[in-house]
């Protein structure tokens, strides 16, 4: 069995890519590694990650933390589509 390297950057970075397990693709581009290495590092199966790609991850990991969720978008026709039909709804219940 390969003994996997322990130290608190390893742990912060495990610990921030399990919560972001859906981002690891966008995660893993922004830091220069491929998603296998980072689904192989998470398994435990890369034994020494080396310092700079550990930094790099949590580098990357701290600016998707900094992106804003996306939010959907409202146009004025959402917005009409939206009146009209709690008009309709409104005029129903008058009857």
């Amino acid at each position: 069995m390969i003994a996997a390297m322990n130290t608190s950057l390893d742990n912060e970075v495990r610990d921030l890519l399990e919560a972001r397990r859906g981002d690891w693709r966008q995660i893993a581009a922004d830091a220069g590694v491929s998603y296998s290495w980072v689904s192989q590092f998470m398994r435990n199966k890369i034994p020494n990650p080396g310092f700079e790609t550990l930094k790099s991850l949590a580098h990357a990991l701290s600016q998707q933390a900094e992106k804003p969720e996306a939010q959907p978008s409202v146009t004025g026709e959402t917005v009409r589509e939206i009146r009209r039909a709690l008009i309709a709804v409104s005029r129903g219940a008058e009857k």
